[in-house]
Formats: structure tokens, C-alpha cells, sequence
């Protein structure tokens, strides 16, 4: 084999490795960064939903404003709802209160 063939085989190898580093380094940045960013803005709805829920019970003082037929009326679920977000509300029991219409029909 002859040196230039060596050198060539031996500059494609490394190039190829570079290539993979850079690309598996690339990928996982931008993972961990786009995984980031949706959480935080899962956590940002959820904290919005939570505040309207205590902001609901704090105002008790006057039941008939906040309850129907003796559930606790709260914003609507849509009103926290984007395309990508769909929301769902549920007591501390696990029953369901509200939830976005953009869920589509559940059973």
C-alpha cells in the first residue's frame, strides 16, 4: 500500500469521526435544550391552571358565584388550551373537572 493511499484512507477515518462526534454532540445539545423548553412551558400552563383553581377557591366567600349544583366552578379548560396543549383538570381524587375541547372525544 502506498503512503498517499495510507494518509487518504487514514484523513477519510478520521474525518468520519469527527463527523459522528460533532453530530451525536449536536444532536443531543439540541435535544436536551428542545426537552427543556417544553417542560418549562408544560410547568408555565400548568402553574396558570393552578392559579385560576386557588384563585376559584380563595373567592368562596360567596358560594353561589363558584358552585353549581355543588361543584366548584372554575375557568374553562380551553381557556389555558393551545394547538400543541391540551389540558385536562382533575381533583385530588382523581375525578375529572374540565377539560380542553381540543382533546377530541375521550371515553
Amino acid at each position: 500500500m502506498s503512503i498517499r493511499l495510507r494518509l487518504t484512507l487514514w484523513y477519510v477515518f478520521l474525518l468520519a469521526v469527527i463527523l459522528v462526534t460533532f453530530s451525536a454532540a449536536l444532536y443531543a445539545i439540541l435535544s436536551f435544550s428542545l426537552l427543556g423548553e417544553v417542560d418549562r412551558a408544560l410547568e408555565r400552563r400548568a402553574g396558570e391552571v393552578q392559579n385560576a383553581a386557588e384563585a376559584a377557591l380563595q373567592l368562596q366567600s360567596d358560594p353561589r358565584l363558584f358552585f353549581l349544583r355543588g361543584r366548584l366552578i372554575i375557568p374553562a379548560a380551553d381557556v389555558f388550551a393551545t394547538p400543541g396543549v391540551c389540558v385536562q383538570v382533575f381533583t385530588a381524587e382523581g375525578t375529572l373537572v374540565s377539560r380542553s375541547d381540543n382533546l377530541g372525544y375521550v371515553r
